[in-house]
């Protein structure tokens, strides 16, 4: 069955007009649009797709990747405000992600970096964006384990202390800072995704844990 959020490999079922059909299990047919379909594909081949919800609420498929999927944290751009719901993100798909105001820690900006966890609202089945990282920080102390984070985190640790405006001595930010440098690669990627797991070791480091 297909994950909402996630990468999948779906199988294809059928052409038409408007893209390709896949096998989206219980949630029935899931289109991939003409514009992502890659050449010479056949019924019966499996893709690997991202799921999501479009403008008008339809399960569609892409072959793009976004900057972050559902239960990751990630460094995004404001790219436009509704008065109305939000704040929109730009995490790299046609379709803005949306930070509800809700789910802001305080007033953001139009080309201001923000640390959102992304998650899939159970009522509207929509993935959003949310500031409000200490909720699944406040867990239990983790485990570190090798390789952990995969890329450079410098930016995002210091971005997610000030956001969250953490108590935390000047000793335990450079504690941060020291734990989450790592060997990544020359040029790592300008906003860097991590899971929760990771989150709740930058604040765990950081309150002195």
């Amino acid at each position: 069955m297909a994950t909402i959020g996630k990468r999948n490999t779906l199988t294809v079922l059928r052409d038409s007009s408007s893209g390709i059909y896949l096998d989206g299990g219980e949630h029935g047919e899931i289109l991939l649009p003409n514009r992502y379909v890659p050449r010479g594909v056949a019924m019966g081949d499996r893709l690997e797709v991202f799921v999501y919800r479009d403008s008008e609420d339809r399960l569609v498929a892409t072959t793009e990747t976004p900057r972050a999927t559902v239960g990751e944290v990630a460094t995004l751009k404001v790219i436009s405000i509704n008065r109305q719901v939000g704040a929109f993100l730009d995490w790299g798909l046609a379709k803005d992600l949306l930070l509800p105001f809700r789910e802001q820690t305080g007033p953001v900006q139009v080309g201001q970096d923000v640390v959102v966890r992304v998650y899939l609202d159970e009522k509207t089945q929509r993935i959003v964006a949310s500031m409000k990282l200490g909720r699944d920080a406040a867990l239990a102390p983790p485990n570190f384990r090798a390789g952990r984070p995969p890329s450079p985190a410098l930016d995002l640790s210091l971005n997610l202390l000030q956001q969250l405006r953490i108590p935390c001595r000047q000793h335990h930010r450079r504690a941060v800072l020291r734990k989450f440098q790592c060997n990544g690669p020359a040029n790592p990627p300008a906003r860097p995704r991590y899971d929760s797991d990771f989150v709740r070791q930058c604040l765990f480091h950081a309150r002195g844990g």
